[in-house]
């Protein structure tokens, strides 16, 4: 015992020597651990197939055969949580996704921070908290996953769960952005349209839409014509303005679909065409967009690109005068006048259906 020993008073702990026979019994366990890791490896490869196979169940048996041979395997405890977040080829349990997510999440796993996120986000198996969200897209935005970089994004845009920093907001949008994520493109397309945590630079809003649109995205493509309408940040051309309209509208945007109907009656960028107008009001109509039902009804009641059909005419402007635009009570009763009291009953019926089939929608 040395004099350092006696001072504190500790007692020396001699080394005991490994017998041969707890030697290999260590060795044999270290070969078992091995071996069951590289079978819950293959296992995991397995279920991968069957997954991008579409065969649902037998991958998520064979992710269960994997995690049971080695419990924390990050990614088998990510695409358990997968499976069961998404319901495919099993019952549907958000519980036992966000516990999945979570052992994966607390393992450093990017793609189940983001998941987990979620969850919180939607309060889908665990209660809704935004700050939670945030916590865990935090933790994969900073590994550079560009959903959650986004979704983090939105959370600071709208204030949920932190304090609203449009500034804040911007900067992960543009991570985002800059790996090619194309919501995060709109978005940040949109901040620069109208300066919220930027400068406003019309420039600049007009390339990240452009790079949007050029990935499909509609709201994009949508806006990118209104600026080309507008000549902001872009020289003035209804043709290009079209072009992108009639993009985003071929993808079911009720926006696109309006002004693209409106672009057609007045020939801005396209050929005059009725025909054409009455086609994109209709697509948009049917969506609930009152302008384009108001556009419709007058369409109908002038007989301009659809034939002249006063009690049509009604039943449009009738939806449409449950908006706020002006003029349509007073076109509405105008071609009423042109019914009879039985078609005109028939007509309120048609639109009393219409509202049934058409809640709308909460602000």
């Amino acid at each position: 015992m040395n004099e350092s020993d006696k001072q504190t008073g500790l007692v020396p702990v001699q080394p005991t020597a490994l017998t041969k026979a707890g030697a290999k019994s260590l060795m044999a366990r270290g070969r078992a651990d091995l071996s069951a890791r590289e079978e819950a490896e293959e296992w995991l490869k397995k279920g991968l197939d069957f997954y991008h196979k579409d065969r649902y169940e037998e991958s998520f048996a064979c992710f269960e055969r994997g995690i049971q041979l080695n419990p924390n395997h990050p990614e088998l405890q990510y695409w358990l949580g997968g499976l069961l977040d998404s319901g495919d080829g099993i019952r549907q349990d958000y519980t036992q996704a966000a516990s999945w997510f979570r052992r994966a999440a607390e393992q450093g796993l990017a793609e189940a921070q983001y998941r987990l996120g979620w969850l919180y986000m939607a309060g889908q198996g665990v209660p809704q908290e935004y700050a939670q969200a945030e916590v865990w897209y935090l933790k994969a935005a900073d590994q550079g996953h560009s959903w959650a970089q986004f979704n983090l994004g939105f959370l600071y845009e709208r204030g949920w769960g932190v304090p609203q920093d449009y500034a804040l907001a911007a900067e992960w949008y543009r991570k985002s952005a800059e790996q090619g994520y194309s919501w995060a493109q709109f978005n940040l397309g949109c901040a620069y349209r109208d300066g919220e945590g930027v400068t406003q630079d019309y420039v600049l809003a007009a390339q990240w839409f452009r790079k949007a649109a050029a990935l499909g995205d509609a709201d994009a493509q949508y806006n990118l014509g209104c600026l080309y309408r507008d000549g902001h940040g872009v020289a003035q051309d209804d043709v290009q303005a079209a072009y992108w309209w009639h993009k985003a509208a071929e993808q079911g945007d009720a926006d696109a679909q309006s002004v693209l109907g409106n672009a057609c009656f007045e020939g801005q960028g396209v050929t005059k065409d009725y025909a054409q107008a009455a086609n994109w009001f209709r697509k948009a109509a049917e969506q609930g967009y009152g302008e384009a039902q108001f556009n419709l009804g007058l369409l109908y009641m002038a007989g301009q690109g659809v034939p002249q059909d006063y009690a049509q005419a009604c039943f449009w402007l009738d939806i449409a005068s449950k908006g706020k635009i002006e003029g349509v009570a007073r076109n509405r009763d105008l071609a009423a006048s042109h019914l009879t009291p039985a078609d005109l009953s028939s007509v309120q019926e048609r639109a009393r259906k219409w509202f049934e089939e058409h809640p709308a929608k909460p602000q």
